[in-house]
């Protein structure tokens, strides 16, 4: 088919101008806009809608003549804009009105008519120009309105500053103004208009051309200047004195148009400035009633611009009444546009491409395929109107262009305008670097070859980051990707993914998917630590973060943290599995053992994981087999880790110890944008991690009493296999389970215990289906069952144990017996059970210091329906009366624990214990009290000790006497723990658990925030909440005043450490300001005024109270050492309005007139020259000048 730049029908290596310029005043400039401009059918009706409007305002005024034209990069509103102000004053070109060559672009009767009417009927000034770039725009703090002034006088011909405006003005209207030039040319040989343009000197010379002029009113050369006042002009005076002007300087003309490009982008953030547009448009409106219009544009909608600020919302609200006419234009016209003006084809080659396309439709179509923001349809007339463009890729630069803009350095005439798409458009075909009209038809467009024209606005250091890749990858593919993924970073609809790359990488149609090999390429460069995988996609790696890649390879995963992670991640893994159901019945699930350590909650069936190397794997199976065998109640599970994992193990720990060392920093911008992509990363890892150890699960072999199996042949996932090996191994473990298989609710207890005749219970207590056979019927009374087989198994465990410890057998101990291995029981049978053996009378209930016999008494009951008395209580088979054993037993309990021996009777022990109880209620109470107030741990185990040693003073003699007797043990331990608690509550002690409470609450977060705290800090903080949260902090207490010790003396180092910098930072301040030769001038009592307030911050002196409640606040001093600068500068203007109060002082801050970004030399020069001018004018003025 020949050469792609043989396609075209027009020359493809004509000139085009890349910059609109709102304010172009080259002839053939604006004549080659005019004659390409392509009026689009959006276009088109937009100016009919804004023509129409304008055409028939004289016949009906109206106040509403603003026209907001808004649209993103790449939508052509400043050429939509520049041009409606051609066409309305009709501007003379080539000796052609504007508006007639427009007209003939648009092709469109209507328009022609309108335009006619307008340039006959409505002779119209257009004042055009660009906030972003106009010299009259002095500072970034300037209103609109004294901008629109100085443009409207420079129009008219005024100077454009507004002092010499208001001379010339004045002059003019005395009719003296022609004298003034004259004379003002005889004195300085040069005409007035030049002599003006240099300010500085311009007003002296002004000033003494006005003496000449009128010696009576300015009797010196210096009178006019010295009296020259700042003109504050206000929107309700500029629309008044517009129209006096305009009728003075161009008499005839009705109408005046202001056309101001970037209006949005400069009021958009202030809503002062918001508000002078809103009185501009306003005053123009009122007083003009349509003879004055004002067309502007916007990134933005005018809705968006006003909703986005704050406050007077009902007055920016008017706002949208004052610009009734909305132009949006959207980016979908530059496709059209851009083929009409570089890419139309000669027809001949229309069919050709589009038969070209027709043959391979199906894989241009999949190899081209977008994931993102960018969609555009494909067919034979799109693809061989746009080629050798794709045509998703014209929407893609725009929103790669509109990215690259946000980057600091980049000119704001870069990015996504109609001229920069058409003409990179063009630059892809002819420009020697990519050539792609020299190659045959077939060959499109790639996003490297668009990197390689849009280099110059890329920033050094990716440039240099994509050089080195090409040199140190032969595969020029990889440098490809590389140049395809810095592109697609910029922009925010199309993520930088595999296939994405792969797609704006296709290069020729026909040609199969580059997928495969890209994928190699950006996995060589995520090796080689060039790019790395974020949120969005690949992205290059910044300096900072090659430094940060660099650390985070420098951290090694060693065993014990290898172990913690292994544990974490298969403990994750199963909690997300949902439980297994035996019978309808009861949930069973694994108790996961890994490393000999119990992982997350309790479970029923212990599956204990062995985690195997591919070297490994072999043996461990042997191990686990032979283990099966010895424990037959659990199940093991041998799961391979092939290098993939073990790999991911390394890389969720690297990005762990990266979030974990840098997350409490005081981060940078740059600092924290990589922790942040850090903590994305280690998500993405985690989640892959998981995923990894499922299928290392399923790849893995299962032992349950000697007998493999591997785990997919049990299930396709591992839900299905956990829930094959359950229902297993659950019959086999649990044989027991069916004597008390039934459902309960966990009242029938209660409901037992309470029934005065055992009649109309649930069903469960009874003979038949699903009954546990508690009661059964005897002739015509319901009774116990005690041979019942789930009751006669709980009640020899009660007997057994009773006989070999001689202590009551806890309702834990039977919760741990009958819900384990052989029965697996629900804990609510159980207590129902234990009820039943109690109603029968075959054990008797020991609970908070109390004996119970009787099933009436209703403290008795509260024992089976609540579960914590439940566990604390104790049972044992019913007895008879006090045993002289249990007398021996009481006394010797008595001695161990109170170092006296009471004589072996119920009464002498009896009261031994009363006293000795009432004394530790009379210790406990307080404490109590001390550890609500402290917010210590333990209170509930103590108060359930009060309870107990109060039921045992109520009590009768001998109950209370056999209840001490039965649980001395536990007696003992609870009175140890008592004064182990008094001890740790004694004063000197109190006050340590308030110093480290205060340590943990008051200087740990301080210390994170700003103190950068190493590890051993991390520990001892960890171990000090740790302590301080345990029930047995009070044998903690070595511990805790150790850690405390650590990390309050941390803190005073950090103090003080801040305290000095803040000291250091004011004094030198000072030092400053008394050094400078002024300083001697100023009086001592007027001293304060100057330093006052930096003597306050730099002679503070240090408290640190034990308490920590260090004065200042280390927070308060940080402020301070922010706000040095701003004092500073206060006192250096305070200063010199002591020692020279006689000269006006003019403060002019630098970033007024230099952006926070310059990319030219053009635009430096344009920032200085505006500095210099203010600068001159306030020394014209006798002002000092202080620059910020």
């Amino acid at each position: 088919m020949g050469k792609i730049l043989d396609l075209f029908e027009r020359k493809i290596d004509r000139r085009i101008e890349e910059v609109i310029k709102v304010d172009q005043a080259d002839e053939d400039v604006v004549f080659n806009e005019l004659t390409e401009y392509v009026v689009t059918p959006s276009i088109k009706n937009y100016f009919l809608e804004v023509l129409e409007c304008y055409e028939e305002t004289p016949r009906k005024p109206h106040e509403g003549i603003g026209v907001w034209v808004s649209g993103f990069f790449g939508s052509g509103k400043s050429s939509f804009a520049k041009i409606l102000g051609y066409i309305l004053e009709g501007r003379m070109v080539k000796g052609r009105p504007a508006s007639e060559i427009f007209a003939e672009q648009a092709a469109d009767d209507r328009i022609t008519v309108l335009l006619r009417k307008i340039n006959r009927q409505i002779p119209t000034a257009a004042v055009i120009f660009d906030l972003a770039t106009d010299r009259g725009v002095t500072s970034g703090a300037e209103m609109l309105t004294e901008i629109a002034y100085r443009a409207f006088l420079g129009h008219l011909g005024y100077s454009d500053d507004l002092d010499l405006a208001e001379l010339e003005i004045a002059l003019e209207s005395a009719g003296r103004l022609e004298q003034f030039r004259q004379l003002y040319a005889e004195m300085y040989g040069q005409p007035w208009e030049e002599g003006r343009e240099y300010i500085g000197f311009a007003k002296s010379e002004a000033s003494a051309v006005m003496h000449r002029l009128d010696p009576a009113t300015y009797p010196a050369a210096d009178s006019w200047a010295r009296t020259a006042r700042h003109v504050d002009i206000s929107a309700n005076d500029f629309a008044v004195r517009a129209f006096e002007l305009l009728e003075r300087r161009r008499p005839g003309t009705r109408n005046l148009v202001f056309v101001v490009d970037e209006v949005g982008q400069y009021v958009s953030r202030s809503t002062e400035k918001m508000l002078d547009l809103q009185g501009l448009v306003q005053a123009f409106g009122r007083v003009g009633r349509g003879r004055a219009w004002l067309v502007v544009t916007s990134q933005e909608k005018l809705d968006e611009v006003v909703d986005n600020l704050e406050g007077k919302k009902s007055e920016l609200a008017r706002l949208r009444d004052r610009f009734p006419l909305n132009v949006d234009l959207a980016p979908a016209d530059i496709s059209e546009v851009t083929s009409r003006r570089v890419l139309t084809k000669k027809p001949a080659a229309e069919e050709a491409l589009q038969e070209l396309y027709r043959c391979h439709q199906g894989a241009l179509g999949t190899h081209t395929a977008l994931t993102g923001g960018v969609h555009q349809p494909l067919d034979p007339e799109t693809f061989a109107r746009l080629y050798p463009f794709v045509p998703y890729q014209i929407d893609l630069i725009i929103n790669i262009v509109s990215g690259m803009r946000t980057q600091s350095g980049v000119s704001r005439h870069m990015g996504g305008s109609n001229r920069t798409i058409i003409k990179l458009a063009q630059q892809l075909i002819i420009h020697p670097r990519v050539n792609l009209g020299e190659e045959e038809v077939g060959r499109l467009v790639t996003l490297d070859m668009v990197y390689d024209l849009m280099e110059g606005n890329i920033s050094y250091e990716r440039k240099k980051d994509i050089v080195e890749i090409a040199r140190a990858y032969p595969d020029p593919l990889v440098s490809r990707v590389a140049r395809a993924v810095c592109l697609l970073e910029f922009s925010y609809k199309v993520p930088g993914t595999a296939e994405n790359i792969a797609a704006v990488l296709y290069p020729a149609v026909g040609a199969p998917s580059l997928l495969p090999r890209v994928r190699e390429a950006l996995e060589i460069l995520v090796r080689d630590r060039r790019i790395k995988e974020g949120e969005e996609g690949y992205e290059l790696l910044t300096a900072e973060g090659k430094l940060w890649e660099e650390k985070r390879q420098g951290f090694g995963l060693d065993a014990p943290d290898e172990k913690r992670l292994q544990r974490e991640f298969v403990d994750g893994v199963f909690k997300t599995l949902k439980p297994y159901r035996h019978a309808g019945l009861k949930n069973f699930t694994p108790a996961l053992e890994l490393h000999g350590e119990r992982l997350g909650r309790e479970g029923d069936v212990p599956f204990i994981l062995y985690l195997a190397s591919d070297e490994q794997y072999g043996r461990v199976c042997d191990e686990a087999r032979e283990k099966s065998r010895a424990e037959q109640n659990s199940l093991f599970w041998v799961v391979p880790l092939d290098e993939q994992v073990q790999n991911l193990f390394v890389e969720v720990y690297r990005s762990e110890k990266m979030v974990e060392t840098h997350e409490r920093e005081m981060l940078t911008r740059e600092l924290g944008q990589l922790v942040a992509d850090e903590k994305r990363r280690l998500s993405v890892l985690k989640q892959r991690l998981s995923g990894a150890i499922s299928l290392a699960l399923l790849n893995g072999t299962t032992y349950f009493q000697g007998v493999a199996r591997e785990a997919r042949g049990l299930g396709d996932n591992l839900q299905a296999v956990v829930h094959a090996l359950l229902e297993l191994s659950v019959p086999v473990i649990f044989d027991r389970f069916d004597l008390a298989a039934v459902p309960v609710k966990g009242e029938e207890a209660g409901q037992l215990l309470a029934s005065t005749n055992l009649v109309g219970l649930p069903a469960v207590v009874y003979d038949g289906p699903g009954g546990l056979h508690l009661v059964h019927k005897k002739g015509r009374t319901y009774m116990i069952n005690l041979n019942a087989p789930c009751l006669t198994h709980v009640q020899s465990f009660i007997a057994e144990e009773y006989r070999k410890t001689s202590q009551p057998v806890s309702g834990r101990a039977l919760e741990t017996r009958f819900r384990g291995f052989g029965y697996g029981w629900d804990l609510e049978v159980i207590m129902l059970i234990a009820a039943a053996l109690f109603r029968g009378a075959a054990v008797e209930v020991y609970s908070q210091g109390r004996l119970y016999r009787s099933y009436t008494v209703a403290a008795a009951r509260e024992v089976f329906l609540k579960v914590p008395l439940f566990r604390a209580a104790g049972f044992t088979p019913r007895q008879g009366s006090l045993t002289l054993t249990d007398l021996v037993n009481a006394a010797q309990a008595y001695q161990e624990i109170y170092g006296e021996t009471p004589e072996h009777e119920v009464e002498a022990i009896f009261e031994g214990l009363r006293q000795a109880f009432q004394k530790e209620k009379e210790i406990i109470l307080p404490i109590l009290t001390a550890m609500h107030h402290e917010g210590l741990p333990g209170r509930d185990n103590l108060e359930s000790f009060l309870a107990t040693i109060q039921g045992i003073m109520e009590s009768a003699p001998d109950e209370a006497v056999k209840v001490f007797a039965d649980q001395r043990q536990e007696f003992k331990a609870a009175i140890d723990a008592l004064r182990g608690l008094q001890e740790a509550l004694s004063g000197e002690n109190l006050a340590r658990l308030k110093r480290a409470r205060m340590v943990l609450d008051r200087a740990w977060p301080v210390l994170q925030k700003y103190g950068r705290p190493d590890d051993g800090l991390v520990e001892a903080a960890g171990r000090l909440k740790e302590n301080l949260a345990a029930p047995s902090f009070y044998r903690r207490l070595p511990a805790i005043n150790a850690d405390t010790a650590v990390l309050a003396a941390a803190y005073g180092k950090l103090y003080r450490q801040v305290f000095a910098q803040r000291a250091e930072a004011y004094r030198a301040v000072l030092e400053e300001i008394r050094n400078r030769p002024e300083w001697i001038t100023v009086p001592y009592e007027l001293r304060p005024r100057v330093t006052g307030r930096l003597e306050e911050k730099a002679g503070l002196d240090m408290e640190i109270r034990d308490d920590l409640t260090f004065q200042p606040p280390v927070e308060q001093m940080k402020s301070d050492l922010d706000a040095v600068d701003s004092l500073r500068r206060a006192a250096l203007l305070e200063l010199e309005k002591l020692t020279a109060p006689q000269v006006p002082i003019r403060r002019v801050r630098l970033g007024k007139f230099v952006r926070t970004s310059l990319s030219s030399v053009e635009e430096l020069d344009a920032a200085l020259a505006r500095l210099r001018e203010e600068c001159i004018k306030a020394f014209a003025e006798g002002a000092r000048v202080i620059i910020e």
